[in-house]
């Protein structure tokens, strides 16, 4: 998880070398990433959207989708409540790049728990990886990079909370679990951006030296979207 690191990564016991760049890739996936447990399973998606996941399942009667706007199984405003559903009345809950828009997180992550009986999967985006990102490789963008934390003219009709990084990612994570019963079994990251190798190598290594605290975990600045699992 630490870019640069000369440590082999431990093998993931969810996996797929899919990428996604789309509601639907997205689907796809999670499908190939952790259909062993999805594919026999009672499956609450919490931020359906268009339920693309639901035509994958062997099973869609198993699928129930919930979220605000798009065409979900069922809408439903996170920020006005809990979830309406009984204690284990899902195996898996998903809650997949949602948490950071909404202003009760906290408690929705202890929904989640609440409802699930076997695991829940949530993603979080990197943000302090998109601001690295754009100051980097890219000129400022608004519309694109940062368009989730921008300070746009007019009000955006979709935008980020929060501003969740992996440190930060993986204590809230761990302390959803400890306090709901659970245990954190897995997290990983997509778009992970590579390090400099050779003689750029080395120049960007006293860099960051320089430029960040001791102790600083780089990851923070290469990884992009947590998942995390709990059992």
């Amino acid at each position: 998880n630490n870019p640069g690191s000369s440590m082999s990564a431990p093998a993931l016991r969810f996996q797929t070398s899919l990428t996604y760049d789309s509601r639907e890739s997205k689907a796809r996936y999670v499908w190939a990433k952790y259909s062993t447990i999805l594919k026999e399973a009672r499956v609450l998606d919490v931020g359906a959207d268009e339920c693309h996941l639901k035509r994958l399942l062997p099973d869609p009667s198993r699928y129930w989708g919930v979220g605000l706007g798009g065409s979900p199984d069922q809408q439903l405003n996170l920020e006005q409540g809990g979830l309406p559903f009984t204690d284990r009345s899902y195996d898996v809950a998903l809650c997949l790049d949602v948490l950071e828009h909404i202003e009760n997180p906290q408690q929705i992550a202890d929904e989640l728990c609440r409802v699930s009986a076997r695991h829940v999967v949530i993603a979080l985006p990197n943000a302090l990886g998109t601001v690295w990102a754009a100051l980097r490789f890219a000129p400022y963008q608004p519309d694109r990079l940062m368009k989730f934390y921008g300070f746009p003219p007019a009000h955006p009709g979709d935008r980020h909370k929060w501003f969740t990084w992996p440190d930060e990612i993986d204590a809230f994570c761990a302390d959803v679990a400890r306090r709901n019963g659970f245990r954190v079994v897995q997290t990983d990251y997509t778009d992970i951006i590579p390090v400099p190798g050779g003689l750029k190598g080395w120049l960007y290594e006293r860099a960051m030296r320089f430029l960040f605290r001791p102790g600083f975990d780089r990851r923070n600045l290469y990884n992009g979207t947590s998942w995390t699992v709990l059992e």
